[in-house]
């Protein structure tokens, strides 16, 4: 009789503890799945499979996708070329549903920006009066001839964008707006080089063509004012923040610095704000936050700039990465391989925990185009000019 008791208790106790533990599996399970996590642990990185992320989204032709190119229109979607050079041949991918639409421009446009409100300005040459604006609302494109030939128009995050030509200092600057489709002179009060948008319907300008100057300006759009911002020492790349400030740099392009500042356009203020190593190269993650490296090429050593308290934190990635693609949403996609190949090696960056994720693809992808929802176009395009009809879809909300 005792036996039987003992063997009735142990039995009770055993469906106890499997009861306990499907109840705890079941409740990490459901957490993980709010919190959009839920993949293997792996080289201290979290893995998910290829299906849970990656979506196939074949083009119903080849494209092309150059590598420094963003032809995301800011509401989920993108605006493809069916070549690499002047053609009339587009497609529009939408996120939304996952389709492609053919809308062929009426003209052969060569330059493309985006104006980050759903549409976009697309010039017919390198520097053209042919300029037309594309409306993703009803895939309606419209020829807004400029009143001056212009090389690059700068969107200013409003919907808004200033025109003009860089490499030498000019006062020729326009201001496009695409609710009426009017060009306004924008002229500064003094020559300048470029234009550098913080995307908040203002801007900041060189005040002249040297590789560094102090001599900076704030350009407005709600008023079409200039304002003279000058930096506190001699800087020359701006990496805007997207929340109206910017961070500059005192080297050149290639050149790795701990000398950065951080520009606020509600002031019109500078702050030193050093880095804790040289950095060269910074991707904005679209909440206030920016990725910084020291190199072009794979690396794991990789910080964090936070505006909201001016900070920089080291962010070891679990393996060498590079090429942001930053998916606006504090997250960003990169790729681990350094070889002009396409690759099955991707990471996900969120800035939210500062987590790496081993994201890879069931296909070898090379680059693509962030789509500003969380989501990015990703295809195995390597050769620039080159077009294919492999595009997968990812998706960062699903991590």
């Amino acid at each position: 009789m005792k036996r039987k008791k003992i063997l009735i208790l142990f039995s009770l106790s055993l469906v106890m503890f499997i009861a306990v533990t499907v109840f705890i599996g079941y409740t990490v399970g459901q957490q993980n799945k709010k919190n959009g996590t839920g993949g293997l642990i792996f080289n201290g990185a979290e893995v998910f499979a290829a299906e849970q992320v990656w979506t196939a989204v074949p083009s119903p032709s080849g494209i092309a996708m150059p590598v420094m190119y963003n032809y995301s229109l800011g509401n989920g979607k993108v605006l493809v070329p069916g070549a690499d050079d002047f053609t009339t041949v587009w497609y529009i991918f939408d996120s939304s549903d996952n389709s492609w639409t053919s809308v062929p421009s009426p003209a052969a446009v060569y330059s493309f920006f985006p104006l980050d409100n759903g549409k976009a300005l697309a010039g017919g040459g390198y520097s053209t009066t042919a300029w037309y604006l594309f409306d993703s609302s009803d895939n309606s494109w419209t020829s807004v001839p400029s009143p001056a030939s212009f090389s690059v128009v700068r969107s200013l995050g409003s919907g808004k964008a200033l025109a003009g030509n860089v490499g030498s200092t000019t006062t020729a600057w326009y201001l496009f707006n695409s609710s009426n489709n009017s060009w306004t002179s924008a002229a500064p009060p003094v020559a300048v080089a470029n234009i550098f948008s913080l995307n908040n319907g203002k801007a900041l300008a060189m005040g002249n063509n040297s590789s560094s100057t102090a001599v900076w300006y704030l350009f407005d759009s709600s008023n079409n004012t200039w304002t003279f911002a000058p930096s506190p020492a001699a800087v020359y790349n701006i990496f805007s923040l997207d929340n109206g400030k910017a961070l500059a740099k005192s080297a050149s392009v290639t050149s790795s610095t701990s000398v950065w500042y951080l520009f606020d356009s509600s002031s019109n203020t500078w702050a030193p704000v050093p880095s804790a190593t040289g950095l060269t190269y910074a991707y904005s993650l679209g909440n206030g936050k920016l990725l910084a490296v020291n190199t072009d090429g794979v690396a794991r050593g990789w910080y964090l700039f936070n505006s909201g308290d001016n900070t920089w934190t080291s962010v070891l990635s679990p393996t060498g990465v590079w090429r942001v693609t930053s998916l606006g949403n504090g997250k960003a996609l990169t790729v681990g391989s350094s070889s002009l190949t396409a690759t099955t090696v991707w990471y996900l960056f969120d800035s939210g925990d500062n987590s790496w994720t081993s994201v890879p693809p069931s296909a070898a992808l090379y680059r693509g185009s962030s789509l500003g929802n969380g989501k990015a176009l990703i295809g195995d395009v390597v050769i620039t000019g080159s077009v294919t009809a492999n595009w997968y879809l990812f998706d960062s909300i699903e991590v």
